[in-house]
């Protein structure tokens, strides 16, 4: 089991922009609830189950990487970087790839890009419906219940925003991390 380099602070960025996004889309699930979706044809229903799966499988790999990266000492319960720890000399040579985090990977990124035209689909949607709305004669109900919509409008922006945020921000990084292993190769 070999160290991880430490989280860069772009990493650290992007960690705390999963769990705005989690606490963001749970917000965008209730309010797409009080019409039950069918203002936004489902899609912020699709775009929160697929940003649901991405951002609880980031956080079990940031709690894995967490893992390796640090180790309990057994007459401590304080953590303890793998690299301070007393080991054996290796036999093996130090690999020269760079340790990808898994919010830097590939697969990651595309997913975020792809998510994020989910959320834009269903930002197009939403405004669509509000922009047209009043070419109907809405009931008192619907009237009170508009500000949940233009609530969701907000919001479905915002978010779509952060998942690109996201994909940027983790494509930015990656290459920071891939340009840092050839520069020392």
């Amino acid at each position: 089991m070999g160290s991880l380099p430490p989280i860069t602070p772009r990493q650290r960025i992007l960690h705390r922009c999963i769990y705005v996004s989690l606490g963001l889309s749970l917000i965008i699930f209730a309010l797409s609830m009080v019409f039950l979706g069918l203002l936004s044809f489902f899609l912020s229903i699709v775009a929160f189950a697929f940003t649901l799966a991405f951002n609880i499988t980031m956080l079990v790999y940031k709690n894995k990487e967490d893992k390796i990266r640090y180790v309990s000492d057994p007459g401590d319960n304080a953590p303890i970087a793998l690299d301070q720890v007393g080991s054996q000399p290796s036999s093996h040579p130090p690999s020269s790839r760079a340790h990808i985090p898994a919010i830097c990977r590939l697969p990651t990124i595309i997913s975020s890009f792809v998510i994020s035209a989910f959320w834009l689909a269903a930002f197009g949607v939403l405004v669509y419906w509000v922009v047209n709305f009043y070419k109907f004669e809405p009931s008192d109900d619907e009237y009170k219940m508009l500000g949940a919509t233009y609530a969701e409008v907000v919001l479905v922006f915002l978010e779509a925003a952060l998942v690109v945020f996201i994909g940027i921000t983790a494509l930015k990084e990656r290459n920071q991390l891939l340009s840092n292993v050839s520069g020392r190769a």
